[in-house]
């Protein structure tokens, strides 16, 4: 843990793990997942991020207040307030962690 960020589990059946703030890498490591905040605020943004996503093999969620949506899903993320920053959680890809952060920089919160 860096010390430069620190999460709460969101619940008592969630574990907190490594945490990273996004000067050090830019990922949260909880519970086996890594976990970047991203910025959809527009719906091309959506489009853009939902195509560069299908690129990638692998499982991934958006989260918001407390709804979780498959990453992959145009319709879901659509139904999420695209206002706010979302979690994304890679919960499992067989690619290139860094390849997956190059294509992700263009989505990620400030």
């Amino acid at each position: 843990m860096c010390g430069n960020s620190r999460r709460e589990p969101l619940d008592s059946r969630e574990q907190e793990t490594e945490t990273f703030c996004n000067k050090c890498i830019g990922t949260e490591k909880r519970d086996g997942m890594e976990t970047v905040k991203v910025k959809l605020n527009t719906i091309e943004k959506v489009k853009k991020f939902v195509s560069m996503l299908a690129k990638h093999d692998g499982y991934f969620d958006l989260k918001s207040d407390m709804r979780v949506v498959d990453a992959k899903s145009i319709m879901g993320i659509l139904t999420m307030n695209l206002t706010k920053c979302m979690e994304l959680r890679i919960i499992q890809t067989n690619d290139n962690m860094e390849d997956l952060m190059k294509d992700l920089n263009p989505f990620l919160a400030a």
